[in-house]
């Protein structure tokens, strides 16, 4: 997932400049980076774009992309095989730190605390953490020294996208995987649907149909699917 297949619109043209700049210019004052938001709106597809960004940018530049459960169950592991010093000196030394789902850690408070540690050496040595966190960072209760190291963040709040947002995310993915959409069925999924993902889930469901039958469902048979899907 990339910048460019990540359809921006109105609703999101402030928060793809400020991950291309994360992306241009890691590290420093824009440490860490927080995008915040509902399931489906994109924060996911932000995080692996500004992970491609940078790779494709920053030469010899070491990037860890991982989730928080992930990041646990590694964690854990490390601890019980006796290799916590490795676990600490690995994601220490690298140059961007990005971890998607980071509410999983509400009730992680160790995984917190040694993450505390690591963190204070990316900001120390101006490095880049960028951390997706489902809905508003006000809503979690992290630990209190997390949440002041959070609070000096830039955070991005994305919200579900508009009509003209949603029209976009439609044409774009339609082009992509070669779906020829009548504007009937756009406009349908435009009003009907909320996330991105969501209308990416009804066009693949599109896709295969067509694949399968060799055309595209009507209309009704589109408002019949959505109902099951609902």
């Amino acid at each position: 997932m990339t910048f460019d297949n990540f359809y921006a619109g109105n609703s999101y043209a402030f928060e793809v400049a400020a991950a291309k700049r994360i992306s241009e210019q890691p590290g420093g004052e824009y440490s860490p980076l927080i995008i915040c938001g509902p399931c489906g709106v994109g924060k996911t597809h932000l995080l692996s774009a500004i992970s491609a960004r940078t790779s494709a940018l920053q030469t010899n530049y070491k990037i860890i992309c991982t989730s928080a459960e992930a990041l646990v169950e590694e964690l854990i592991s490390s601890i019980r095989e006796g290799k916590i010093a490795s676990f600490r000196e690995e994601y220490s030394a690298a140059d961007m730190f990005l971890i998607d789902n980071f509410e999983f850690l509400v009730a992680k408070e160790h995984t917190q605390e040694e993450l505390l540690n690591i963190f204070d050496c990316y900001i120390k040595n101006n490095k880049q953490i960028v951390l997706c966190i489902g809905g508003n960072l006000c809503e979690h209760d992290f630990a209190v020294k997390m949440k002041s190291r959070l609070g000096g963040g830039i955070v991005l709040n994305m919200v579900l996208p508009d009509s003209e947002t949603k029209s976009a995310i439609v044409d774009g993915i339609a082009k992509e995987w070669n779906c020829a959409l009548d504007e009937q069925i756009k406009e349908y999924i435009t009003q009907k649907l909320n996330t991105a993902s969501e209308i990416k889930g009804v066009i693949k469901n599109i896709k295969m149909a067509f694949e399968i039958t060799h055309q595209y469902p009507s209309l009704e048979d589109l408002k019949k699917r959505l109902a099951q899907l609902q």
